[in-house]
């Protein structure tokens, strides 16, 4: 058995709390080798002198490392590794639907963590049973909110049952959960604003702007989209007609017309129109839609986007959970130009 002095990588200017950092520079050392199964660790008291931190931090830190069981306290004896102890991060991920967009935000997270964690994807009805029968399965839940309006609700309520600095929020804020450990998020009315303005001297070829905006589906998006659309039409005096789907769209209204387009179902629509009315896409029409894929790229020679950049949302989401990063960071997002333009 070591004797129990420890190195611990403890920063005074870092936003990441000191208790923390206690349990990451344990982590480490366990990984890297400098501490085994058996090892005794420094006292309470012992840690707290040493490092000029509170006897509360020390002791958060190490209750923290007994939930987990990564270490146990014998009475009158102390604190040791324990045999089983892993330093292996488990990972649940939440998201509405598993589209090419989430996959890329699970690659990212997988790529970044390598084998310093595991990341488990599910669906809304198992995240329900996981939380109801207990939350300690997890280091970390990530949660991209985005779900049925009734469902919204429902979750609302069990992400309150989650340990708020186990809980990393993705895609939006959620005021009620403004103590989570941190999180991505879209000013949506901002966003929508600024790539359109990025895309405005492409979108003065058209004599009007249609924006398709989907309502009582099962994907809801926000009202402040719509808000951006009509603030830039209004800024810069485009005419503008808002539909719900494309399929009550009259073929006359395509000519000199760009569609904003948020569905995919839609775009497929407004493509199959155009090509059997004989039009050309970026002359007679033209299509701008929302959040790249892969098959944006090819789809037509090429869709312009406005979308968000979904890898380095996985990548921030890794670093938090890293402890690299904390707090809500803004997405990026921004306007591609392709052929449909």
């Amino acid at each position: 058995m070591k004797h129990d002095f420890i190195q611990l990588d403890i920063c005074d200017d870092s936003n990441i709390p000191k208790y923390k950092q206690i349990i990451d520079s344990i982590l480490w050392s366990i990984k890297v080798g400098k501490l085994n199964s058996g090892d005794k660790l420094p006292s309470i008291n012992q840690l707290s002198f040493d490092y000029y931190l509170s006897r509360d931090t020390v002791e958060k830190a190490y209750r923290y490392l007994c939930k987990e069981q990564i270490i146990q306290s014998i009475k009158r004896k102390g604190y040791y590794i324990l045999d089983s102890a892993s330093t292996e991060i488990k990972i649940l991920l939440l998201v509405p639907d598993f589209s090419a967009e989430k996959k890329t935000i699970y690659n990212e997270m997988i790529h970044k963590l390598s084998d310093q964690a595991t990341v488990d994807y599910c669906d809304y009805s198992l995240f329900k049973k996981i939380i109801k029968g207990g939350v300690d399965g997890y280091h970390y839940y990530v949660i991209m909110p985005g779900f049925e309006s009734n469902d919204q609700v429902e979750l609302n309520e069990l992400l309150h049952k989650i340990n708020s600095e186990k809980l990393i929020l993705l895609d939006t804020k959620l005021d009620q959960l403004a103590n989570c450990k941190g999180g991505t998020y879209y000013d949506f009315k901002e966003d929508i604003y600024n790539a359109l303005e990025e895309a405005s001297t492409l979108l003065r070829k058209y004599e009007k702007l249609i924006l398709i905006f989907p309502e009582n589906k099962a994907q809801t998006y926000p009202d402040d989209i719509l808000a951006g659309f009509k603030r830039f039409c209004g800024f810069n005096k485009f005419k503008y007609e808002i539909y719900q789907d494309a399929t009550s769209i009259d073929q006359k209204n395509y000519n000199k017309s760009a569609f904003i387009v948020l569905e995919e179902t839609d775009l497929v629509t407004i493509i199959k129109n155009i090509q059997l009315s004989k039009m050309k896409l970026a002359q007679d029409t033209g299509i701008l839609s929302y959040n790249d894929t892969a098959l944006k790229e090819v789809l037509a020679e090429g869709i312009s986007v406005m979308t968000a950049d979904f890898a380095k949302m996985g990548q921030v989401a890794a670093d938090m959970i890293l402890g690299q990063v904390s707090g809500m960071i803004k997405n990026d997002f921004h306007f591609m130009s392709r052929a449909s333009l």
